[in-house]
């Protein structure tokens, strides 16, 4: 199994893992943890692993999604309805009113394959972006606690919801909070 995350979310997600190989003892996972797009790319890939990313920027080359040859995840933290690129500013820029995360099916496209299982939860009035990704991230280890013992199966189901159409890129996000800087990306 390759996860990459943060240094910061290793242990909690390893608690999970943990939880998970205690409940079946006869399961044991050689975990490779990944923190950075260089260690990700010189990862030694075995065909069949399960790949999951969890509360990172970093986008997996379509590359390494071949070599894994199976269905890898994606714990977006933002509902569908926002794809792409700082989802939580978007969110509050529109007065979204709710919030949340969304576990999907990697592609060489970001945010773009199936969506497995969505979670939401209700956005206050003074929250600000940030707000948003620390409420987030307990969403996220809530569902990956979940849903796990399916993904390391490979047999979590779609559940028909669409993305959103529109994907934020990163000039659309630095122009959105007025930004400058953004015309050379």
């Amino acid at each position: 199994m390759i996860i990459v995350t943060s240094e910061k979310c290793k242990p909690l997600i390893n608690s999970i893992l943990q939880h998970h190989a205690d409940a079946q003892p006869t399961k044991s996972w050689q975990v490779k943890w990944v923190h950075n797009y260089a260690s990700l790319t010189e990862c030694d890939v075995i065909k069949g692993e399960c790949l999951v990313c969890f509360n990172t920027g970093i986008i997996v080359p379509a590359e390494v999604l071949r070599k894994v040859g199976r269905d890898s995840y994606n714990f977006h933290l933002a509902p569908p309805e926002y794809p792409g690129r700082d989802p939580h500013h978007w969110a509050v820029n529109r007065s979204a009113e709710s919030y949340g995360v969304t576990c999907h099916v990697m592609t060489a496209l970001v945010d773009d394959g199936q969506i497995l299982c969505v979670r939401r939860f209700p956005i206050a009035p003074d929250d600000q972006p940030a707000d948003l990704l620390r409420k987030a991230c307990p969403v996220a280890l809530e569902m990956l606690m979940d849903i796990l013992p399916s993904l390391l199966l490979g047999n979590a189901q779609p559940n028909g919801i669409e993305w959103g159409s529109f994907k934020a890129k990163r000039s659309d996000s630095l122009r959105m909070r007025g930004e400058k800087g953004f015309e050379n990306f």
